[in-house]
């Protein structure tokens, strides 16, 4: 109990304290601290700080952190840290443009989870096997893999990943063309966010109806989600989108 109260308190302290940094900055702070965590769970999610904070903004750095913090948790024989730190080396070779290499990884992550029963982990693993298949234009793979993610966002009610994987979906039936089948999907991606209290997520939902409604030349309808979509991205201050 002792040694989870300390983890938990310098934990606290690691997030006052680097709370307000972004990018370089950042990781020179973390690194700085990392020799005064004497906890090698510390040490692994300051390694996962790092990781996702390169990965984020200094790419070319985000290998050599990541590979150490695997190193760490492999170490410490903890599945979740080895599932995490191999999901973000997946991460690194798909920004990269290494699908092969990304899927590999994912892979492992997607494994050790599964065979850990760390089941509410799953889904975001699936959904980013199911991006890269998208991205190379196997719409068959992307299909499968988000369906798969669809089905443990579901057994988990994660209603956030529930939705991203029918907009995903939504995504891919409107990169075939298919505008109709595109359209029910997001629509049905927006009815899960509005029973589930989702309000920052709309403009996704938002931005895709309005797209398939605009190649069905169907304008009037287009316009009326298109400025639904950009009044929600001013509402939760959200420029990504309101750029979209």
């Amino acid at each position: 109990m002792k040694k989870l109260l300390l983890c938990i308190f310098l934990l606290m302290i690691l997030n006052q304290n680097f709370a307000q940094k972004t990018g370089q900055l950042f990781v020179d702070s973390v690194v700085q601290a990392m020799p005064n965590a004497t906890n090698d769970t510390v040490k692994a999610r300051m390694y996962k700080a790092i990781s996702e904070e390169c990965i984020k903004s200094l790419p070319i750095k985000a290998m050599s952190y990541t590979q150490k913090g695997l190193a760490l948790v492999t170490k410490m024989k903890w599945q979740k840290g080895i599932a995490v730190f191999n999901m973000n080396i997946g991460r690194i070779f798909a920004e990269m443009g290494n699908s092969d290499s990304a899927i590999f990884y994912y892979n492992i992550s997607y494994e050790t989870y599964h065979k850990n029963k760390l089941t509410n982990f799953e889904a975001g693993v699936l959904n980013n096997m199911g991006v890269i298949y998208q991205n190379k234009g196997n719409y068959n793979k992307a299909i499968e893999y988000f369906t798969k993610a669809l089905q443990s966002a579901e057994l988990e009610k994660n209603n956030e990943t529930i939705s991203l994987c029918w907009q995903n979906i939504g995504l891919v039936y409107f990169e075939q063309q298919d505008y109709k089948k595109s359209l029910s999907i997001f629509k049905k991606a927006l009815i899960i966010q509005e029973q589930n209290n989702l309000e920052p997520k709309y403009s996704n939902s938002y931005n895709g109806i309005a797209n398939c409604y605009y190649y069905l030349k169907d304008t009037a309808n287009a316009y009326y989600y298109y400025v639904k979509a950009i009044d929600n991205a001013i509402k939760f201050d959200n420029p990504q989108e309101l750029a979209t």
